[in-house]
């Protein structure tokens, strides 16, 4: 047995409490921040309105874009697919709709080198608005398309391929009680020639929407968005759903923030939980922030604001311990627990 002295003590304290400190403001002080320039840009339009909403890279290291044009097609507004080479430089393009208004929300390339596209249609379907659901080959050249919907307007936001080679959508479903009209997310999974395979629907007696689905490492799904029906009276909150491979909801969680929040996209990290990014908007500020937050199935809250509080408590309090002990040490007095201890006591 060896008693250390009250030097060796002191020191190895305050050794702690350095590497305590270190990895604190490690986890707090941001990465270094480099300018960002712009390397190229380009624009794509004509007369009228243009919009994109989405763009993922393709595997020729070029780049896919989905959005609405005024400007060009048939209709009002019609889907506006654009490929891009790896500079931006315009490939091909393609629009698809008919008379009426259409969009494209999301794009995805699909296994087989082509594309897949979801949005909403006013001139195809059974409702004023429908569902969407558009596949082309490699150069955007229309392969099929399959409409949903009802009699009221539902819209499509995200569609991704899923393991089995058919695909999930997520968007909103409108249905009328009393005759007041309300939307639910709606889910829907379809075989690899977009027939419909199964759908659920998730909400309550107010305003659900739903911006991004994601197949999880388990094969079912998960969801993100917004409900009115959930969560803080009055107000929309983030609405996290997780799915099996049947959509068959098995759990979920709503986020407060603010006065107005909404999520827009949810990734799965590799240890299990979910990243999600959205926006939150404050009554008495009138102003929008992105709001990123980690959350896990157990914990349902991990991140953001709380992990920030309590990293600065333990850089607070490993602070104020070193100050403490170093003025201790300065002053030549000795710990509580080390008086009354010969340091000579017991050889090494």
């Amino acid at each position: 047995m060896v008693l250390k002295s009250r030097k060796q003590s002191k020191q190895i304290t305050l050794s702690f409490l350095t590497l305590l400190l270190t990895v604190s403001l490690v986890l707090t002080v941001p990465t270094t921040i480099v300018k960002a320039g712009i390397i190229w840009d380009e624009t794509f339009g004509g007369g009228e309105n243009e919009e994109g909403f989405c763009i993922v890279n393709t595997t020729d290291g070029g780049y896919i874009i989905v959005g609405f044009t005024e400007s060009f097609g048939a209709g009002d507004s019609d889907v506006w697919l654009i490929k891009t080479d790896e500079n931006g430089t315009m490939m091909w393009n393609q629009t698809f709709g008919g008379i009426d208004d259409d969009e494209g929300r999301c794009v995805a390339q699909t296994s087989d080198g082509g594309y897949i596209i979801t949005g909403s249609t006013s001139t195809f379907g059974a409702g004023w608005s429908d569902v969407w659901l558009i596949k082309t080959d490699e150069n955007g050249n229309m392969m099929w398309d399959k409409t949903y919907g009802g009699t009221g307007i539902d819209e499509a936001e995200c569609v991704q391929q899923t393991s089995d080679g058919g695909y999930i959508i997520t968007g909103e479903l409108e249905f009328e009680v009393d005759s007041v009209y309300h939307d639910d997310i709606w889910l829907i999974k379809t075989d690899e020639n977009g027939d419909m395979m199964w759908n659920q629907t998730f909400g309550g007696t107010d305003d659900e929407e739903a911006n991004w689905v994601l197949q999880t490492s388990d094969g079912g799904y998960i969801i993100v968005g917004y409900t009115w029906s959930y969560g803080t009276a009055e107000t929309s909150d983030v609405w996290l759903i997780k799915t099996d491979e049947e959509g068959n909801k098995e759990w979920d969680k709503t986020y407060d923030k603010g006065d107005f929040d909404v999520g827009e996209c949810v990734l799965q990290t590799a240890d299990g939980n979910y990243i999600i990014v959205g926006t939150t908007i404050s009554y008495d500020v009138y102003y929008s922030d992105i709001w990123f937050l980690e959350v896990s199935e157990e914990e349902g809250f991990f991140g953001g604001t709380f992990s920030y509080i309590l990293i600065a408590v333990v850089i607070g309090l490993a602070v104020f311990l070193a100050i403490f002990l170093s003025g201790k040490m300065k002053r030549g007095k000795e710990g509580p627990w080390e008086k009354g201890v010969d340091e000579d006591l017991f050889d090494a």
